[in-house]
C-alpha cells in the first residue's frame, strides 16, 4: 500500500457547490483507482493523503499537479504500509451553507469547528495528528 501526502492552495476559493461537485467527482475517480485517503480543504488550501496501488495513487497525484485549480502542490510524505489508514475514502471542508451535505456519501464532518483537534490527537497516528494540525492551524 503506497501513501501520498501533499498540500496545495486554490488559484480561487471554491464556493460550496464546487466542493459538492469535486466531492463526487473524486469519490467516482478514486472508487474506480482504488484508491482512498481524506482530502481536507480550508480557507483556500487542500490537504490531501491517498493511498493505494503506486500506479493509481501516482495517475490521481498527476492529475492534481496538472489540474488549473491548484498551485503549489507540495509532497509532504510519501510511505509504503500494509494496511490503509482511511480505508473508505471522505472528504471534509468547514463553513457549509448546504445542510444536505452531511448525507453525501464521502463528507466528513473532520473540519467542523466544533470538534477539537484535541479529540484527534488523543487516539491518532502520525498522520491522523498532521491532519488535526492542519485543521486548527490553517486559515
Amino acid at each position: 500500500m503506497h501513501s501520498l501526502l501533499y498540500i496545495s492552495s486554490a488559484r480561487e476559493p471554491f464556493t460550496t457547490k464546487q466542493l459538492n461537485e469535486l466531492l463526487a467527482s473524486v469519490c467516482r475517480k478514486n472508487e474506480r483507482e482504488r484508491v482512498t485517503g481524506l482530502l481536507l480543504y480550508k480557507s483556500g488550501n487542500f490537504m490531501q493523503l491517498l493511498e493505494g496501488s503506486e500506479d493509481a495513487v501516482g495517475r490521481i497525484f498527476s492529475s492534481i499537479c496538472n489540474d488549473s485549480r491548484h498551485w503549489a502542490v507540495t509532497v509532504l510524505q510519501r510511505s509504503d504500509s500494509t494496511e490503509r489508514m482511511f480505508p473508505r475514502w471522505s472528504m471534509a471542508w468547514r463553513d457549509l451553507d448546504d445542510p444536505g451535505i452531511l448525507s453525501q456519501p464521502g463528507f466528513s464532518q473532520f473540519m467542523d469547528p466544533n470538534i477539537s483537534a484535541r479529540e484527534y490527537f488523543e487516539n491518532a497516528n502520525r498522520a491522523q495528528r498532521l491532519l488535526a494540525y492542519f485543521k486548527e492551524s490553517i486559515g
